[in-house]
């Protein structure tokens, strides 16, 4: 498995910390969070965590084609290597000496690539695999994409990027990402609530910081936050029914589409709210495990 110098170690968990700001009460997760990301850390992030995907030591092939090489003792997990690149030294076959090709399928024993190779792998061709998976996130977040320059028309696309990298990552490692609870602990409905407009027990939250979140409500229905005041949000589309007063409320950062509402995967905004970076830094970690507990091909 990876292990990350202390140096990598030490400059994820500064990133993680300036996110959070503070520890994690399990309460209001929003006090202790900057409202700021900056997309030059988050790029170096995603790079020493792609570093670590990669296998420095020759792996030996006993076939191919002009598409894949196959290997005799490694054991690849499902599209794990996906994204990352094969370096081939080429010591049998001479015409693959240094020709690089990205990975599009892995199978337990072979993997398939993007383009065509000039001559298919021998038995005892070599190669090596470098960890890229994450190298059109890390581009695009290196072009001058910071939170402040964003594209004109599109102000979250940085988050986007970095939000995108991380989660892909989660998920080629076989750990798909949690969602997390970034509302108050033992939050409730109030009985002035409808099914579009929650009203929630504790208030306090800034303009919009809910926007694009979900809210559960204990067995009444679920939904995507449209806007939010101090203490209560409005839901895109009713719930499937109105809530009543003690009604358990959850309120996450989605991962994933749910319910026919077209939520995001994973909710971010350039200039994020509190809530989202604590779940960015979440994601980061959740990644760094992951990365760690992964094991390299031998």
């Amino acid at each position: 498995m990876p292990a990350l110098a202390t140096v990598v170690s030490d400059y994820l968990t500064a990133v993680k910390d300036a996110l959070t700001t503070g520890s994690d009460l399990g309460s209001n997760l929003r006090a202790a969070a900057q409202n700021y990301s900056r997309a030059q850390d988050m790029a170096t992030v995603l790079e020493l965590l792609q570093e670590a995907l990669s296998q420095p030591a020759a792996l030996t092939a006993v076939s191919g084609t002009t598409r894949s090489v196959t290997d005799g003792a490694s054991t690849f997990d499902a599209n794990s290597l996906n994204g990352n690149t094969v370096v081939f030294t080429g010591n049998v076959t001479a015409t693959l000496a240094g020709v690089e090709a990205v990975v599009v399928a892995t199978t337990t024993d072979t993997l398939t690539f993007a383009d065509y190779l000039p001559a298919a792998p021998a038995v005892g061709d070599t190669y090596t695999i470098v960890g890229t998976m994450f190298s059109d996130y890390v581009s695009a977040l290196r072009e001058g994409k910071s939170l402040a320059d964003a594209p004109a028309g599109d102000p979250y696309k940085p988050d986007s990027y970095v939000v995108a990298g991380l989660v892909r990552g989660l998920e080629h490692l076989g750990a798909p990402a949690a969602e997390r609870n970034i509302g108050w602990t033992s939050l409730t409905a109030t009985a002035a609530s409808t099914d579009t407009v929650v009203v929630l027990s504790s208030g306090g939250y800034r303009i919009d910081e809910l926007r694009g979140c979900r809210v559960v409500v204990t067995a009444v229905g679920e939904g995507i936050v449209l806007k939010n005041d101090e203490n209560s949000v409005t839901l895109r589309a009713p719930m499937a029914a109105t809530p009543s007063g003690g009604e358990a409320v959850a309120i996450t950062v989605p991962v994933a589409d749910f319910g026919g509402t077209s939520a995001p995967k994973v909710v971010t905004h350039a200039g994020s709210q509190p809530g989202e970076n604590a779940y960015l830094a979440d994601l980061i970690d959740q990644l760094q495990a992951a990365v760690v507990a992964f094991t390299l091909p031998t």
